[in-house]
């Protein structure tokens, strides 16, 4: 854990904390940045911070508005732990990691709601990238391996570099050597083979994002990161074809579409939330629109963190050279519905889209997130979208569910994480159609004795007004396949606190339980465990990253390059 914490603070009150785990930080508006600030005072490259032998200093660079360090403009400055740097209006503070995470209260009142919200803060991790790297995925965990040594060995010799506990894996079975600049892949003649792109392999220079296989581990290497590698220069951009460049269709996940109720935003309004939650009911008495993707962060404390699902698109214009409603499709969505439901509108949108535009008509490729991988993966495989689409990106998807959706239904027992004035709306949530199809469909629910308990199949538990959405539910999950039949390409988080499953204790007589025990391992991205969020036969690329953040991290931005682009 880093020692320091950046923490971030933009209009209107909105925090961000950052671990200090870099030796130095680019600020700046640019997507590129290590800090992204939403603000049209700040420049695209305003400032860097950065570790010097005894503490940080922070360098403005050559910013329009300047960078004010205790109410001072500075071009370079020692900066201490607890001072204020202000760019444009956001500012900028160091501050010691807390040793514990406090843990949070429930609001009982509108003041102590609006006290909570103004203290809470969405956490993102920022990976030093710079470095040559290998992430390591097997069933058991996934870890980062970098290659800063001139050779590193695989095998099942613990003396490897990375050493694999599996019988199929010889002892010594490859070595990545450096040569120059680029790294290669060398087999040692080992009994059961090294694998890329199903093909055995005895040598192969590795290029970025290459993923091979040894035994049941997969392996996915991490060229060194710079901030040019995430973009295309605006001559290459510029020579581009017309209709050259991939058309991209951006679905984003549970709640990441705002939803107006006439000329009145009704989501994300986070007050409304508490104090009207019959708004979010469903099915509402009047009409509900979904009209763009939310372009703020949400954080709702012990429920939901939202990032600013724009955030990708507006890398995709800036960096990447796309034009929204042209050769970009983002599509909003009104988050309560039937995923059924949702992926027939997501069908009519991408055919009026193809019929307006000359730079949407050839073969797509989907980027979902969250929930919206299972509307990209139904539109595909049953609705026709095979035809058209000929890759899908699935960042941080619920293919399997997550035991965390438990935490929605609690509301139906005594155990509610939301109690308080929040709980109402965590009553509105049961009513919609998709939470249901936020449940786990694998073994990770059991009772006091050990029994799996299968809360698809088990419907006592579930009030019999809402027992027809959770059978819906499972039949949608059943229509899908296990495997993608369309090229895909799952990226996952992996290393964060995520609950993995849960204990279910004393039934109460009118189904639900008095108690849950959720299991805590470090298994995926803090809301979708790593086994959730990949497929059997897809291409993954694993990134140590917060769910609600990983659309913005640069990492998976330089996927994103490197899908788009090639």
């Amino acid at each position: 854990m880093a020692e320091i914490q950046l923490i971030v603070t933009t209009p209107p009150g909105q925090v961000r904390v950052y671990p200090f785990a870099k030796d130095e930080l680019t600020i700046g508006r640019a997507a590129t940045s290590d800090i992204v600030l939403y603000d049209p005072g700040i420049s695209r490259q305003h400032a860097r911070l950065h570790r010097v032998e005894d503490g940080f200093e922070i360098q403005d660079l050559g910013s329009t508005n300047g960078t004010w360090l205790q109410g001072q403009p500075i071009e370079r400055a020692r900066l201490a732990v607890g001072q204020t740097v202000r760019v444009a209006n956001s500012t900028l503070r160091l501050q010691p990691t807390p040793a514990t995470i406090a843990e949070e209260t429930n609001p009982q009142d509108v003041n102590e709601l609006t006290t909570l919200l103004s203290s809470s803060a969405m956490e993102m991790e920022l990976p030093d990238l710079s470095q040559p790297r290998l992430v390591v995925h097997t069933r058991w965990r996934t870890w980062e391996v970098l290659l800063t040594a001139e050779a590193t060995t695989i095998g099942r010799q613990n003396t490897c570099q990375v050493f694999l506990q599996d019988s199929s894996v010889s002892r010594q079975h490859a070595r990545i050597i450096r040569e120059g600049a680029t790294f290669v892949l060398i087999d040692l003649n080992s009994h059961n083979g090294t694998w890329l792109n199903e093909q055995r392999i005895e040598r192969h220079t590795l290029r970025p994002g290459d993923s091979f296989k040894i035994g049941e581990a997969t392996f996915v290497f991490n060229a060194p990161l710079a901030n040019t590698d995430l973009t295309v220069q605006f001559n290459q951009s510029f020579a581009l074809a017309r209709g050259a460049r991939r058309p991209v269709v951006f679905i984003p996940g549970f709640m990441g579409s705002e939803l107006w109720l006439h000329n009145e935003r009704i989501w994300p309004n986070v007050k409304a939330m508490f104090t009207q939650p019959e708004l979010y009911q469903f099915p509402s008495k009047e009409p509900v629109e979904a009209r763009h993707l939310v372009s703020q962060i949400v954080v709702i404390p012990r429920l939901l963190k939202i990032e600013r699902y724009s955030a990708l698109g507006d890398f995709l214009c800036e960096d990447l050279g796309y034009e929204r409603n042209k050769d970009l499709l983002e599509f909003p969505w009104d988050w309560r519905l039937d995923l059924y439901v949702a992926a027939q509108k997501l069908g009519e949108q991408i055919e009026r889209w193809r019929d307006q535009s000359a730079d949407a008509r050839a073969p797509i490729t989907l980027i979902a997130h969250s929930v919206g991988c299972l509307i990209a993966r139904y539109y595909v495989e049953k609705l026709g979208g095979q035809s058209i689409v000929s890759r899908m990106i699935l960042i941080g998807g619920t293919h399997r569910g997550m035991p965390k959706a438990l935490q929605i239904f609690s509301a139906f027992g005594k155990q509610s994480p939301l109690s308080g004035i929040a709980e109402p709306f965590q009553r509105a949530l049961a009513s919609t159609p998709s939470v249901y199809m936020l449940l786990p469909t694998y073994p990770a629910i059991s009772s006091s004795d050990g029994k799996p308990i299968d809360l698809y199949r088990d419907e006592s538990w579930c009030p019999g007004q809402y027992r027809l959405l959770l059978r819906n539910a499972l039949a949608f999950y059943q229509e899908l396949s296990a495997r993608s039949k369309t090229s895909t390409i799952c990226i996952f988080g992996y290393g964060m606190p995520t609950i993995t499953g849960a204990t279910l204790e004393n039934p109460s007589p009118d189904g639900f339980w008095e108690r849950i025990r959720l299991k805590m391992e470090n298994q995926g991205d803090d809301t979708v465990p790593e086994v959730s969020a990949r497929l059997p036969n897809a291409e993954i690329h694993p990134v140590r990253q917060h769910h609600a953040a990983l659309y913005a991290d640069n990492d998976v931005k330089m996927r994103l390059r490197l899908e788009l682009m090639r």
